[in-house]
């Protein structure tokens, strides 16, 4: 495994992305985002296939810091995230859209959910 592959300073996320996010709040009533995108990110990580190229570069409408997303579980989610990039034969310059690639497959998956029992129940399948 690439162990010193380097991790993007921030994940970007686009409009749709953002959207989803204030839907995804208000209903479940998760108030951080960052919470909402860690299981959004996790969960599109533990699907087989790889995600199809994230939107363009020119649509962030939401940018959250690297620690800020990976939170409590950042070497967790570093290891998963260099873990599966490698497998992929990701290179490194190529990382952060990756990621993002990930993050708004997630959003896109869980953007039906009406609440945390939903969530629940869509994330462990």
């Amino acid at each position: 495994m690439n162990t010193s592959m380097r991790l993007p300073d921030a994940v970007r996320i686009s409009a749709r992305g953002r959207e989803i996010l204030i839907k995804l709040k208000r209903y479940t009533g998760i108030a951080q985002w960052n919470t909402l995108c860690r299981v959004a990110y996790c969960y599109s990580l533990a699907i087989a296939t790889e995600p199809t190229q994230s939107p363009e570069k020119g649509d962030v409408a939401l940018e959250i810091e690297w620690p800020t997303f990976a939170g409590p579980i950042k070497t967790e989610l570093a290891a998963l995230t260099v873990a599966r990039a490698t497998s992929a034969a990701v290179a490194e310059q190529d990382i952060a859209r990756y990621v993002r690639s990930h993050l708004e497959r997630g959003l896109s998956a869980i953007q039906n959910v009406r609440s945390i029992a939903d969530l629940v129940t869509a994330v462990i399948r």
